[in-house]
């Protein structure tokens, strides 16, 4: 029987107005995990909020992590370690930017469980 994971993140708060803000949609991207790619591999998005629906379709763990810099530090957020057949939503608030996305698994990220993320305008 497959688990369904949810984890809710909000990882960065945009100072935007309230009208903005109550005018913005959020955003639905689903991502595939297999032994060892993502699908999609690259992400362009709109800042705001965003959801992402990764779903580990591999044999191995794997995981789905966005990493960024900002005022020389590092964030990430992540979803949680996902067997085979398992789901997580990951809910981010993003600006515009560029990001890292890859599975934290030892070694899954150098077998090409890697991709870009960019936040435009």
């Amino acid at each position: 029987m497959n688990q369904t994971l949810s984890v809710l993140v909000i990882s960065w708060s945009l100072l935007l107005s309230s009208a903005s803000s109550a005018a913005e949609k959020l955003q639905v991207v689903e991502v595939r995990l297999t032994d060892y790619a993502f699908n999609p591999k690259t992400f362009n998005l709109k800042p705001g909020k965003i959801q992402f629906n990764v779903k580990n379709e591999g044999t191995d763990l794997h995981s789905f992590r966005i990493e960024w810099k900002t005022g020389g530090k590092t964030y990430s957020v992540a979803t949680p370690e996902l067997n085979a057949g398992e789901k997580a939503g990951l809910l981010v608030e993003l600006p515009p930017g560029e990001y890292e996305v890859y599975c934290y698994e030892e070694q899954h990220r150098e077998q090409g469980m890697e991709g870009r993320m960019t936040i435009g305008k």
